[in-house]
């Protein structure tokens, strides 16, 4: 029984894990593109950096409870699709300057970077953790309709 959990033994057993679990959490993040947290988010806003924050989350979500950040353009993610077209010139206009895409906790944004990026927006990022994340680090939140 001892063997069974020896140093060596745990070490393989920890490897084969590590070898089974990283790739695939690799390609995820490969997938997903690039992120930022609040707080970089919060610093590049704070410095008037030319951004697009495009949230797509629902409306009530985006006046709801945690609200949104001021400044933020709302265009669900079940709409996003559709409204590339009519998007076109606004975002013609960040073909260079960076698109954050935002939602509740980053389940919806990082696909809205995705769908943007097949349309031609090279940078494109999405916020880590959402507007949950965002207001639980106690950052500024809007209520204002779209």
């Amino acid at each position: 029984m001892d063997k069974i959990f020896s140093l060596e033994n745990l070490l393989f057993a920890g490897a084969i894990l590590l070898a089974l679990v990283l790739p695939a959490a690799i390609r995820r993040a490969r997938q997903q593109g690039p992120q930022l947290t609040p707080q970089m988010l919060k610093a590049k806003l704070d410095n008037e950096e030319d951004l697009l924050l495009l949230d797509v989350r629902g409306p009530e979500e985006f006046t709801g409870e945690l609200g949104h950040i001021a400044g933020a353009v709302l265009v669900p993610l079940a709409d996003l699709q559709g409204r590339l077209a009519a998007l076109g010139e606004q975002l013609a206009g960040h073909k260079t300057t960076p698109v954050i895409t935002i939602c509740r906790t980053d389940n919806r944004s990082p696909k809205a970077a995705e769908l943007l990026r097949k349309a031609g927006v090279a940078n494109v990022a999405y916020l880590t953790g959402g507007m949950s994340r965002w207001k639980a680090e106690g950052l500024p939140v809007s209520k204002d309709a779209p």
